[in-house]
C-alpha cells in the first residue's frame, strides 16, 4: 500500500486504539484476562469503518490482534519460488511495493496446476488500490511461473479488484470481483492459446444493488459464476439483505444471469462466503448475518416443489452453540462467526464450515464438518475447537472426496499462526500435520488457505509478511505432494472379476512408506466402517514410479466404494481418493489387460462381469478371422498363449452367452527371432550316414 494510505490507516488505527481498553472480564472459554477487549463505538460507526477503502478490515485487525491473507507474485517468465513439500521458499514479486496485499485471495485449479492470486491493494497507472490478479502455472520442475496479470479495462482507484478470486476449467477461466464498496461488478477472464488472458465478460446484476462483486465462486468447468450482492427488494432499507447471483456462460462467451439464490424471509441474508462443489452440482453459501449456511442443489434427485430456476434449497446448516460476535453489543456478529468460510465435497455429502472467533477474541474459533445422511438431511459430524482466542476456521478448504481438510487460523499475539491438515477417519477427522510460517512470525499466515480438488496441493497466504524493507508486501507458500509420504500418480482404478474387486494404483514417489491396505465398504452403507485387507508392502523410499495391485475376494453383490490406506513407517496414515465399482448384477462388462503386452509366451486378461454371466472368449487376427476359442476361468482370467501364433496384433473378444454384451482387448504377440550370431553358436549337426548321402545324390 502506498505510504500516504499507510499513514492514513495508521492514524485511524491510533484513533480506534484509544477507544479500546482491556475489559474487566475474562474469556468465557479459558478464563484468561489478558486478551479480552471491549470498545465503546456504536455500530453505526463500526459498519462503515470496516468497509472503508482507506481503513479496511485488514488494517483494523492490526489493532485488534487478528490477521488477513497475502501471497506474492513474480515477473513474467520468472519462477515463483514456491514451497513444495517440506522445503519452503517464498515467492517475491519484482514490482511489489509495501502494502500490496498480494495474496489476499488465492484459488487453485482442480489439479493444482494453476494458481490465481489477488493483490487488491495494487496500484495501477496511478490508481491507488485499483487491484489486480495474477495467474501462475506450475512447471515440470515443480516451480510456478507467472503466466499473466489480470487488469480490468475500466479500473479505477479503490476498486480493490482481486479481493476475491476463483478459477475454473483447469485454469481456462478466472473471475474476480471488486470490493463491497467498489464498482459493484465482477470480471471474467479467459485464457488465450498462447497462455495470456483476456477480459471476456463484465458481470452486473439485473437488479442494481449495493456491495455486488465479492465474494465470487466459479463452477469447476467455468460455465457458471456465483457473485454475492444485495437484492433489489431490500434497497433503501436499513436492514440490508443479500443474495447470490448465478450467471451462466453462453456459447459466444458472454454470461447471462440465471438465478438469484436467497434465504428465507426470517434470515438476514446470504453471501458472506460461497463455494461450488468440485462437480458443480452443489453451492454452499454462508450467511451475511446469523442465519446459518445454506446448501443448494441442481441434482435432479433433489428437485421438489421449492425448486426455483433449477436450484433446490436442500439444507440449512447450524450449530447448537453458535460462535457469536461481540458479546457486549452483538453488532459485529454479521462479520464474524459461523459460516465465515465454507467448502463442500464433490458429491455434496460433506460440508466444512469455519466459525472464526469474534473481533474481541472472547470465543474460540471452530470448524464444523456436516455429513449428509441417506435421508438427505445433514447432521454435524465433527467439531474442531481452536482454543480460546484462536482464529481457527477463518479459512477452510476440502478436497473433492471430502477426505482431506485444510483449516487456517489459530492466530496468537505470542506465537506464530498455524494451518492444520486433517484426514477423515471412520468416525472423525484426525490432525495429520501442522503447517507453520518459516520465518516464525504470525504475518497473518493461514488466511486464506485452499486445497486443490485432488488434495495434493495446498496454498497458504502470509499477507502481512514484510519483504526486505517493504512492509506488508506479503508472501505465499505452496505445499505439494512432496510433503506427503506418498505421491499418487492418479486415483486408483477398480475393476470387478466375478465377486472379486481388483484395485490397481501407482505412486510417483514414496518416503517412509510401510505399505498399503485396500479398504472397501458398501456404497449404500456410507456410515459403516471401512473393511481393510492385508498389508501390501510399500517401497519404503522411492523416487520412481511404483505399481501395486490387490484383490478383494468374495464380495456380495452390490455397489462398493474402495480406497487405499497408506501407512507410514511411524504408524501415520493417509488415504487415496475413493473409487466405486459394481459387484454382481449390473457390474461393468469389461476386459483389463494384466500383461505382459506385447508378449512372447503368454499374456493374461481379466474379465469384469457379473458372476452369473456366462461368457465366451475368442481370439481373432486383424483380418477378422477366428484363430481359436479361449477359456474363461472362474475368476475371470483369460490366458492367451503363443502356440500357433505368428507375430502381430490380435483381438480378444468376449461376449455373453446371449450376445447381449461384448468387450474387446487388443494384444500383440512378438515371436522369438534367431539371430545370425545364434546360428554360429549353435551345436554342429550330426553327420549324415553314407546311405543318406547316396539318397541325397540320387535326388539331385
Amino acid at each position: 500500500m502506498p505510504s500516504r494510505e499507510r499513514r492514513t490507516a495508521d492514524a485511524a488505527a491510533t484513533e480506534i486504539e484509544r477507544t479500546l481498553r482491556v475489559a474487566s472480564g475474562s474469556c468465557g472459554s479459558c478464563k484468561k484476562w489478558d486478551h479480552v477487549l471491549s470498545y465503546h463505538l456504536p455500530c453505526a460507526f463500526i459498519r462503515p469503518l470496516l468497509f472503508s477503502p482507506t481503513f479496511r478490515l485488514s488494517h483494523a485487525l492490526l489493532v485488534t490482534s487478528l490477521a488477513v491473507p497475502l501471497l506474492s507474485r513474480a515477473p513474467a517468465g520468472a519462477p515463483a519460488r514456491v514451497a513444495l513439500g517440506r522445503s519452503r521458499s517464498c515467492a517475491r514479486n519484482a514490482d511489489g511495493d509495501a502494502g500490496d496485499a498480494f495474496g489476499t485471495s488465492i484459488a487453485l485449479s482442480a489439479e493444482g496446476r494453476y494458481a490465481l492470486v489477488g493483490p487488491p491493494d495494487d496500484s495501477i497507472d496511478g490508481n491507488k488500490l485499483q487491484g489486480s490478479a495474477y495467474v501462475f502455472e506450475r512447471q515440470s520442475s515443480g516451480n510456478y511461473t507467472q503466466a499473466s496479470k489480470l487488469i480490468v479495462s475500466d479500473g479505477k482507484a479503490s476498486d480493490r479488484f482481486g479481493t476475491n478470486v476463483a478459477i475454473g476449467a483447469g485454469g481456462k477461466y478466472a473471475v474476480s470481483g471488486t470490493a463491497p464498496a467498489g464498482r459493484d461488478s465482477a470480471y471474467v477472464f479467459a485464457r488465450n492459446p498462447e497462455g495470456s488472458y483476456r477480459q471476456q465478460a463484465v458481470l452486473t446484476p439485473s437488479e442494481t444493488g449495493r456491495y455486488f462483486g465479492s465474494p465470487v465462486a466459479m463452477s469447476p468447468d467455468g460455465s457458471r459464476v456465483a457473485v454475492a450482492g444485495t437484492t433489489i427488494e431490500e434497497q433503501g432499507s436499513e436492514d440490508v439483505r443479500q443474495g447470490v447471483f448465478v450467471f451462466v456462460r453462453r456459447a459466444d462467451g458472454s454470461y447471462t444471469q440465471d438465478a438469484v439464490l436467497t434465504a428465507p424471509d426470517s434470515v438476514s441474508g446470504l453471501g458472506r462466503s460461497i463455494a461450488f462443489s468440485p462437480r458443480g452440482q452443489y453451492i454452499a453459501i454462508g450467511p451475511s448475518g446469523s442465519g446459518g449456511v445454506f446448501v443448494f442443489s441442481q441434482s435432479a434427485a433433489d428437485r421438489s416443489a421449492s425448486t426455483e430456476n433449477g436450484y433446490t434449497r436442500v439444507a440449512r446448516l447450524s450449530v447448537a452453540d453458535p460462535v457469536e460476535g461481540n458479546p457486549i453489543t452483538g453488532c459485529l456478529e454479521q462479520y464474524y462467526g459461523f459460516g465465515v468460510s465454507i467448502s463442500i465435497s464433490s458429491d455434496g455429502k460433506r460440508v466444512l464450515v469455519g466459525a472464526k472467533s469474534g473481533i474481541l477474541a472472547t470465543t474460540p474459533g471452530r470448524a464444523y464438518v456436516f455429513a449428509r445422511n441417506q435421508d438427505g438431511r445433514y447432521t454435524q459430524k465433527v467439531e474442531i475447537n481452536g482454543g480460546c482466542g484462536s482464529a481457527l476456521g477463518r479459512s477452510v478448504s476440502l478436497s473433492a472426496d471430502g477426505q482431506r481438510a485444510l483449516i487456517g487460523g489459530n492466530y496468537s499475539t505470542d506465537r506464530p499462526t498455524e494451518v492444520y491438515v486433517f484426514s477423515e477417519t471412520d468416525t472423525s477427522y484426525t490432525k495429520k500435520s501442522v503447517l507453520t510460517p518459516p520465518n516464525g512470525e504470525p504475518d497473518s499466515y493461514g488466511s486464506p488457505v485452499v486445497l486443490s480438488a485432488d488434495g495434493q496441493y495446498a496454498a497458504v497466504g502470509a499477507p502481512f509478511e514484510d519483504v526486505d524493507t517493504n512492509r506488508i508486501q506479503g508472501t505465499a507458500y505452496v505445499y505439494g505432494p512432496a510433503s506427503l509420504p506418498v505421491e499418487w500418480a492418479a486415483p486408483p482404478t477398480a475393476t470387478v472379476a466375478g465377486r472379486d474387486g481388483i484395485l490397481s494404483w501407482r505412486t510417483l514417489s514414496e518416503a517412509n512408506n510401510n505399505g498399503f491396505r485396500v479398504q472397501h465398504r458398501r456404497r449404500d452403507a456410507a456410515g459403516a466402517n471401512w473393511t481393510s485387507g492385508a498389508l501390501v508392502a510399500g517401497a519404503g523410499h522411492a523416487a520412481s514410479e511404483q505399481r501395486y495391485r490387490h484383490r478383494v475376494t468374495g464380495l456380495a453383490p452390490g455397489r462398493y466404494a474402495f480406497r487405499v490406506k497408506q501407512i507410514d513407517t511411524d504408524g501415520g496414515a493417509s488415504h487415496s481418493s475413493v473409487v466405486e465399482a459394481e459387484v454382481g448384477a449390473g457390474a461393468d462388462f469389461a476386459l483389463e489387460a494384466l500383461g505382459p503386452n506385447p508378449f512372447r509366451r503368454e499374456t493374461v486378461l481379466a474379465l469384469a462381469a457379473p458372476e452369473d454371466a456366462e461368457s465366451e472368449a475368442t481370439l481373432y487376427n486383424t483380418l477378422g478371422q477366428k484363430v481359436r476359442r479361449l477359456d474363461v476361468q472362474a475368476d475371470g482370467r483369460i490366458a492367451v498363449r503363443a502356440e500357433g501364433l505368428s507375430s502381430g496384433l490380435y483381438v480378444v473378444r468376449v461376449t455373453t452367452a446371449a450376445g447381449a454384451r461384448t468387450a474387446t482387448q487388443t494384444v500383440e504377440f512378438r515371436a522369438f527371432r534367431a539371430r545370425a550370431s545364434d546360428a554360429r553358436k549353435a551345436p554342429c549337426a550330426t553327420r549324415p550316414t553314407p546311405r543318406a548321402e547316396r539318397a541325397r545324390s540320387r535326388r539331385r
